[in-house]
């Protein structure tokens, strides 16, 4: 990703010393002049979201929201459309210009392979979701299946059947809300086993022990050790 950037600074600068800084920057403001509505439009869509994304919430995806304005200014700052006489330039070497950088983002995309997997809180390098999903699929469940997880919606990539809650939402002891809840499938990854919802929750940790007098079976995700793991409710998975 670094290496996507720093070509970036370097075309910049390149274009910059050809050209003189004077002369770039007053291209650039040109060019934000020739296109104010256009500017204006991308402003108001985007200003509240970076507001949110910074200030309120700040997960990494809704960055994807400021995407337009960001290659709005990318263009300001790569291609003038026109010279400051406002006489269209060769666009031969402009044309070559873009198809370069299409070229380079193809090739400096961040590998699927080094991708970072996250939950809510924190990033981790195990696939967890991909193995819960993997495995919800194993089960061949066809009743109602309420699902308490804090993964962010493990039931869209399962069957209709499936409904999620999210382990946070949980405000009272974990026996009565699953009761009230009618909750019938747990999935326990980090997320859960570090919130204090629950882990300072006697009758979670009592849950933990004796989970199989209370009607729940036990179901490992991972293979290497209790990384993640369901509890089903065993009357699911008889039928």
């Amino acid at each position: 990703m670094w290496l996507g950037w720093l070509v970036l600074i370097v075309g910049i600068i390149a274009i910059t010393a050809k050209i003189g800084v004077k002369k770039y920057f007053q291209q650039v403001l040109f060019f934000i002049k020739n296109h104010s509505a256009l500017f204006f439009v991308l402003s108001v869509m985007t200003i509240p979201s970076l507001i949110t994304s910074t200030l309120i919430n700040a997960r990494e995806h809704y960055l994807v929201l400021q995407l337009p304005i960001f290659f709005f200014l990318l263009s300001a700052l790569f291609f003038p459309l026109k010279a400051l006489n406002g006489i269209e330039k060769n666009t031969k070497p402009k044309i070559g210009f873009s198809f370069l950088i299409f070229i380079l983002a193809f090739i400096f995309v961040p590998k699927l392979s080094k991708y970072s997997f996250s939950n809510i809180w924190e990033p981790y390098e195990k696939q967890y979701c991909l193995n819960a999903i993997k495995k919800i699929r194993t089960f061949n469940i066809q009743e109602k299946v309420l699902l308490m997880e804090s993964e962010g919606g493990l039931d869209i990539y399962s069957s209709k059947n499936y409904k999620s809650t999210m382990g946070f939402f949980k405000d009272k002891p974990f026996y009565q809300y699953i009761d009230s809840m009618k909750i019938n499938m747990i999935y326990v990854s980090k997320i859960i086993t570090e919130d204090e919802k629950f882990y300072k929750d006697p009758q979670w940790n009592d849950f933990e022990k004796n989970y199989s007098t209370k009607g729940f079976d036990k179901i490992i995700v991972t293979e290497n050790g209790n990384d993640s793991y369901f509890y089903v409710k065993n009357e699911l998975l008889k039928k």
